[in-house]
């Protein structure tokens, strides 16, 4: 276990030095010397059904999530122990599939909350994704709330992509601002869902959103791309967490909203370590999959091999003798 007095040390001398939020896998939270860890929080009450989770659950499932993954005793400890005060926070949502399979806007509050509880200043929190228009759709309301957070996207005025090419393993692209220049520390709050290329589209690929031309890196099920974005600096270097967005699962047919592909999972997963995340993700979609008479990804010819060339790469594990996964029930 990482624990919280080694956590900060690292984090306030990484501050001195100008370098706050570059933090190694291991102490971004949720990997130790047994491996890494993965919290699975359900709301008992909505699992199968159409109605949504109510905010203040949601918030109960985040926090839930994060204090099991960080072993704390309360869910403040949990975001003090991974953010200071002078972090510059982006949230990376997901708002692809419109409302009905977005990361849903009371995920992202809940995210807010545990981060604003650490310390961290309203306005150095940014919600965002790539067009603001899409946001409007998902349910998002753009602007700056009234505790200094701004919910925006990356083709907003203020922010928009950097003027030259960042290489990152075989990808070339202009990358958000946002990402760049803003954030010293990045939270991903991707969706869980099944996609037609790369066979999942969870934490690692919502990051196709922080480019300009992802279009370009769909060949050979998105592989190795996803763990190329993955690996720069830019992503490796402030990711702290991970939260998927599980309260509607897509099983089949994504990455859109389609009903007969879809379930009221009622849940988040959330980690430190993204390909352990990912590789859990991707084992609920699958015994979704089962459970609703789809083949497998593997048989239906697009198993999510990014994952496995992610933990080739030291992303993280995504053996499952590696990632201690608990559950929880709220």
């Amino acid at each position: 276990m990482i624990d919280n007095w080694t956590r900060r040390t690292f984090l306030k001398a990484a501050g001195a030095a100008g370098v706050a939020g570059m933090l190694p896998v291991a102490l971004a939270g949720g990997e130790g010397k047994a491996g890494s860890r993965v919290a699975i929080a359900r709301a008992k009450e909505s699992i199968g059904k159409d109605a949504d989770v109510k905010a203040d659950t949601v918030k109960q499932l985040v926090d839930a999530a994060i204090t099991s993954v960080h072993e704390t005793k309360t869910a403040d400890e949990a975001w003090k122990g991974l953010f200071l005060p002078g972090d510059r926070v982006a949230i990376k949502v997901n708002t692809l599939a419109g409302a009905r399979l977005s990361t849903h806007r009371s995920v992202a509050e809940a995210v807010v909350a545990g981060l604003l509880a650490a310390g961290v200043a309203g306005g150095n929190i940014v919600v965002f994704d790539r067009m603001e228009r899409e946001m409007g759709r998902a349910g998002y309301t753009v602007g700056t709330a009234a505790t200094g957070v701004r919910c925006t996207g990356t083709d907003s005025a203020e922010f928009g992509y950097g003027g030259r090419i960042i290489t990152a393993g075989e990808t070339g692209s202009l990358w958000s601002r946002i990402v760049t220049d803003f954030a010293t520390a990045i939270v991903n709050v991707p969706v869980l869902k099944d996609h037609d290329l790369s066979g999942v589209s969870l934490g690692m690929k919502n990051f196709y959103g922080v480019i300009h031309n992802p279009n370009k890196y769909h060949d050979n099920g998105c592989d190795p791309y996803i763990a190329d974005i993955s690996a720069s600096q830019y992503i490796r270097g402030k990711l702290r967490l991970v939260v998927i967005d599980a309260l509607t699962a897509q099983a089949d047919g994504g990455p859109a909203y389609r009903q007969d592909g879809s379930y009221a999972y009622a849940g988040v997963i959330a980690g430190g370590d993204p390909v352990a995340v990912d590789a859990t993700g991707w084992r609920e979609i699958e015994t979704l999959r089962k459970d609703m008479g789809y083949k497998s990804l593997a048989d239906a010819g697009r198993e999510p091999v990014h994952i496995m060339t992610a933990a080739r790469r030291g992303l993280g594990n995504c053996d499952e003798a590696k990632v201690a996964v608990t559950r929880i029930e709220v």
